[in-house]
């Protein structure tokens, strides 16, 4: 799936997606993300092309021995979710950042 927006509507967007595709899968299948934010100007095409470069990045995430289920946001490879982890994953910081949304 590819789709072009507003940065913050487009990971909000990615987000829901892999809420309903955890429900409709009952989590036996993983969903990755890859997101290059561009100038309104910038080429489509070219935005393709570093979106798919930042798919496989999140494709070829790794951690804890699972592969995939991650997002690439900001030059950044995170797992969706680390439960049981000191380290932090995107749902996490999605969490965080409507936080600070609302108290500003």
């Amino acid at each position: 799936m590819f789709f072009v927006g507003p940065w913050d509507d487009a990971v909000m967007f990615a987000r829901r997606v892999r809420e309903e595709f955890i429900e409709y899968t009952d989590e036996t299948l993983t969903l990755s993300s890859g997101f290059f934010l561009a100038h309104p100007s910038y080429p489509v095409g070219r935005g393709i092309n570093q979106a798919e470069q930042n798919l496989k990045r999140a494709k070829r995430f790794e951690y804890d021995n699972k592969r995939k289920n991650a997002a690439t946001l900001f030059s950044e490879t995170l797992a969706w979710e680390l439960p049981d982890s000191d380290r932090i994953g995107m749902e996490a910081l999605l969490q965080q950042g409507e936080r600070f949304e609302t108290l500003i």
